[in-house]
């Protein structure tokens, strides 16, 4: 199996790619690669590259490319997450397998019980993260690579997502029946699920969401944590629409 890195869209131009910033480190120092290696290259939005290395310079490895090779893997229909901000690790972890699992988007926001972060910090988080989506889109063998926005508010997240159908939150007290009223492959468009950080949401956000639009919905009767929920709920909703048989 080739090597899989990601290079900007703006450095693959005619038939030549160059393979930058922490990609070309890992080319160069982790995979050991050289000269008349071939790689695949990825853009992020759907492009997948065979190349060859033609010099790894310093700063940089440039590659002439030899063919589009694009899978289809992407799920049938456009799964967005809403995760609520949690600790770091479990931020992290939640955010890759989501990623694994075929989800189009990814959307942090911040919740009540939320681990609070300052504003300056937020665009070195939306950074790191987006780093975790390269490396586990590079590792589930992706080409089109989910979308992590800056955190947002819960009031912002409910009015964003008003364009999604359907909208479901995924709360600890829902009732088993509430599964029932959850489209399938054929009455689904644009599907946004929301899940809340340690400890759930408020009596005040439960009712927003409720007043939103939302159906609710839960994920048994034992207590999960944050980052199990996005697992096990995203990869429940990706087989019922027909992705994970």
């Amino acid at each position: 199996m080739s090597h899989r890195f990601y290079v900007e869209p703006g450095d693959i131009q005619g038939g030549q790619a160059v393979v930058r910033g922490d990609e070309h480190r890992h080319l160069a120092r982790a995979s050991r690669l050289k000269a008349d290696d071939e790689v695949i290259l990825l853009d992020g939005r759907g492009g997948e590259i065979r190349a060859v290395i033609e010099k790894i310079r310093r700063d940089r490895t440039e590659c002439a490319v030899l063919e589009r090779c694009d899978t289809h893997i992407e799920a049938p229909i456009r799964l967005t997450v809403a995760v609520a901000v949690i600790k770091s690790q479990r931020m992290n972890w939640a955010i890759q397998k989501a990623c694994e699992l075929g989800v189009a988007a990814i959307w942090p926001f911040h919740a009540a019980r939320s681990v609070r972060t300052h504003k300056g910090e937020q665009s070195n988080k939306v950074e790191h993260w987006n780093r975790v989506v390269i490396s586990a889109a590079k590792q589930s063998g992706r080409a089109l690579f989910p979308v992590v926005r800056p955190p947002l508010s819960f009031e912002t997240l409910l009015t964003s997502a008003s364009g999604f159908s359907p909208r479901l939150l995924f709360h600890q007290g829902a009732e088993a029946d509430q599964w029932g009223r959850v489209p399938d492959r054929a009455q689904a468009s644009e599907m946004i699920a929301v899940f809340g950080p340690e400890g759930g949401f408020t009596d005040g956000e439960f009712a927003a969401a409720r007043e939103a639009g939302f159906e609710v919905v839960g994920l048994g009767p034992r207590t999960l944590r944050a980052e199990t929920a996005v697992v096990a709920g995203a990869a429940i909703l990706l087989h019922r629409l027909g992705d994970i048989k």
